[in-house]
């Protein structure tokens, strides 16, 4: 792996700080989030069951709270509304964290992914049992054990993405992405910004006869976003989808996406299974999706697996790459790369996430012998 001189150079100015300890073991879901004032929280939820925030300063944990002392649900999402107030869902169970400590529980819908898109808070999810658009389909399905019989067609319902808005305290469905479309949504990530804009990737896919066929395909949703929404015959509410051309034998295996809130600028990451190329997605506030393959420079490692992407500040994002079986961190700056640096002092580290507020300085939490630990990378001032 040769380095250009600017690069050397970059490596130098970018800091790692120390290592520190959070004090939880066995970790099984974790969520890293930074708050407006450059404080971390890091969502977890234990082997018992029980979550915590572990409450992160500049110099390390500074305390920990307990949110609740049993949860139901494997998934994890989490997002900062419009005035500050944290919201932390697990499956149904809603918990909000205000000036005056979390609340209780609150029932509302299974969010996977919390967006906040100008001053509305989002939920998506998908859900089997939609409450707009077709709910069945038929697949084809061929039996390859009766020779002589044609291809069955089977009835199967439709995985589709729901989305859903807070107003004044109340979930309400406000889209539903191709809500007459023959397709299951598998998988799904998402990004928005300050002036309503939200974009999303995802896989839809459709069993025919012997196999499944799979498209990725790009969302995006021009702001302002209101809540409740305007009344439209268009179910997918103002949604406009565009599929992702990709190579021969391409696969969907993971997108990381995200959005600078105040500029509007967008950036998607996606590494090929053979990591010969990269497929980018890049876009600004003004514009819909612009997809680039090799529209960036190889980064400088060896090998690419996983990859993490969050907004540091205008023109730049704090980049986290799997390589081998280490973890780098990198800045993206344009289409340029920093020189990578070790994330943690370990060999197959578990990457809880990353997170920071727009800001040079990014949170990085991780776990490694069942032992949570976390550090932050600060970038340079561009001033």
């Amino acid at each position: 792996m040769r380095l250009s001189a600017a690069q050397l150079s970059a490596a130098q100015r970018v800091h790692a700080e120390d290592i520190f300890e959070l004090g939880i073991k066995s970790p099984e879901r974790v969520s890293v989030s930074v708050d407006g004032a450059g404080q971390g929280h890091v969502l977890t939820i234990t082997d018992d069951q029980a979550l915590y925030d572990l409450v992160v300063g500049a110099k390390g944990l500074e305390r920990t709270e307990l949110v609740a002392a049993h949860v139901a649900g494997r998934t994890l999402a989490t997002a900062f509304d419009a005035e500050g107030r944290l919201h932390v869902v697990i499956h149904e169970q809603h918990f909000v964290r205000a000036a005056g400590g979390w609340s209780s529980a609150q029932e509302g819908p299974a969010c996977k992914v919390l967006l906040l898109a100008g001053k509305t808070l989002l939920c998506a999810y998908l859900s089997s049992h939609p409450p707009k658009g077709a709910g069945y389909r038929f697949d084809w399905v061929y039996v390859p054990q009766l020779l002589i019989v044609p291809p069955l067609p089977i009835p199967t319902r439709n995985d589709r993405l729901v989305i859903e808005c807070l107003a004044e305290g109340q979930w309400v469905v406000a889209n539903v992405l191709e809500p007459f479309a023959k397709r299951d949504v598998e998988r799904f990530v998402g990004t928005a910004d300050d002036f309503g804009n939200v974009r999303i990737v995802y896989l839809r896919t459709r069993y025919v006869l012997l196999s499944d066929v799979a498209e990725v395909m790009f969302a995006t949703r021009r702001g302002p976003y209101t809540c409740p929404p305007e009344a439209s015959a268009d179910a997918s509410g103002g949604f406009v989808d565009t599929m992702v051309p990709l190579a021969p034998g391409e696969q969907f295996s993971q997108f990381a996406l995200s959005a600078n809130r105040s500029t509007g600028e967008f950036v998607g990451l996606k590494w090929n299974l053979s990591f010969a190329s990269v497929l980018a997605f890049r876009g600004s506030r003004d514009t819909g999706a612009v997809v680039e393959r090799g529209g960036l420079e190889d980064p400088p490692v060896d090998t690419i697996g996983e990859v993490r992407i969050v907004a540091a500040d205008p023109g730049r994002f704090h980049v986290l790459l799997r390589d081998g079986s280490k973890w780098r961190y990198l800045a993206l700056t344009g289409t340029a790369w920093s020189a990578p640096i070790d994330v943690g002092d370990c060999e197959d580290c578990t990457i809880a996430g990353i997170a920071s507020n727009d800001s040079p300085r990014a949170l990085v939490a991780w776990w490694y012998k069942k032992m949570l630990r976390a550090r932050w990378i600060s970038l340079p001032s561009q001033h």
